[in-house]
């Protein structure tokens, strides 16, 4: 196999490619013709709530995990009722709370029994 030298002298400086008469001319034109339409889109309208709505939700997020942070987590600072030791409390408060619940509840069960509509 023999080699002639350089291909490139061979082929020249011509161009073998050639572009149709007038193909530059109409092609902006061509392109167009043949894109289809595009359909035409009404803006979609977004009201106010639409727009605030993440912002109402993760503010509710927050105030939960705020929430349940300081219920769970918080511990109380006064005392309460249960947190007295029973042996210290005098009887005599014994005795108060006592009779102070037993007339509540006899008042109670007076006023269920005045508007009873059975004992009519």
């Amino acid at each position: 196999m023999e080699t002639t030298g350089n291909k490139l002298n061979e082929i020249g400086k011509t161009n073998p490619f050639k572009v149709p008469a007038g193909y530059f001319e109409n092609f902006s034109n061509n392109i167009l013709f043949q894109l289809p339409e595009k359909e035409k889109k009404n803006p979609q309208i977004i009201n106010l709530w639409e727009r605030v709505r993440p912002w109402v939700y993760m503010a509710a997020m927050v105030a939960g995990v705020a929430l349940m942070f300081n219920i769970f987590a918080h511990k109380p600072e006064s005392e309460g009722i249960f947190s007295k030791d029973v042996k210290n409390i005098p009887i005599t408060e014994i005795d108060e709370l006592n009779s102070y619940y037993q007339e509540k509840g006899a008042y109670v069960s007076y006023l269920d029994a005045l508007y009873d509509d059975d004992v009519l």
